[in-house]
């Protein structure tokens, strides 16, 4: 077993593109806000756990954008070192 580094599911597959050494990477759907998306558990009985978990994961993107080469996206709410796009621009990015 190896450790990529990450904590959550959606920050931990960043650090493991960046491991693998991904030219782009883009985040779709991942809010680190304090709402508890759908997809999520949506059964979690302790939410201010859950909202510590999605402010850990965010931080640990933003120490990795800190340190990155890749290019960071994000179609979701801002992330420091991440630049903001919107959907449609993902072809652009993708093809580069």
């Amino acid at each position: 077993m190896h450790n990529f580094g990450g904590f959550t599911d959606g920050d931990r597959c960043v650090f493991l593109a960046k491991h693998f050494r991904a030219k782009n990477i883009v985040l779709f759907g991942m809010d680190f806000g304090k709402t508890i998306g759908r997809y999520s558990k949506t059964k979690v009985r302790d939410r201010q756990i859950k909202i510590k978990k999605l402010r850990r994961g965010k931080k640990l993107l933003e120490w990795l954008a800190s340190k990155n080469k890749s290019g960071l996206y994000t179609t979701s709410k801002p992330i420091k070192g991440f630049k903001k796009i919107r959907y449609k621009d993902v072809d652009d990015i993708a093809i580069t």
